[in-house]
């Protein structure tokens, strides 16, 4: 654990709350807290790392481009358009389950668009 506390702001009985609830959701998901380090800081600073060994195939990144996050929304909402599209889907029972992934597909796509043009614009900023 690293722990970066105010610790002239808050009390101890706050940072021990803080502490507790961290270490109460580890004990739940059977996680030991095997140490770590501790500083007075300005603002609090609370995190947790966990360490293990999985096989590289089964590494899950979230390091994508917002291209290739775009893309892979644009097909999800590709193929679910086309479920929509069977004559048979409306009043189906895989249309509600199908309209609320429609909706969140698209909600995802709209968040990606918004990232991607936010870092388009910062990169003009600096001159890039």
């Amino acid at each position: 654990a690293l722990v970066g506390m105010p610790i002239a702001v808050l009390s101890t009985a706050t940072i021990g709350k803080i502490l507790d609830g961290g270490a109460s959701v580890c004990r739940a998901a059977g996680i030991p807290i095997a140490g770590g380090h501790t500083i007075d800081s300005v603002e609090p600073i609370y995190g947790l790392v966990a360490l293990g060994l999985v096989h590289p195939k089964l590494v899950k990144r979230n390091a994508q481009t917002a291209e290739e996050a775009i893309a892979r929304i644009e097909k999800e909402m590709a193929g679910i358009e086309a479920k929509m599209s069977e004559p048979t889907f409306y009043g189906s029972a895989d249309e509600k389950k199908f309209l609320e992934k429609y909706k969140l597909a698209k909600k995802q796509l709209d968040d990606a668009y918004e990232v991607w043009e936010q870092a388009n614009e910062e990169v003009e900023l600096v001159g890039a």
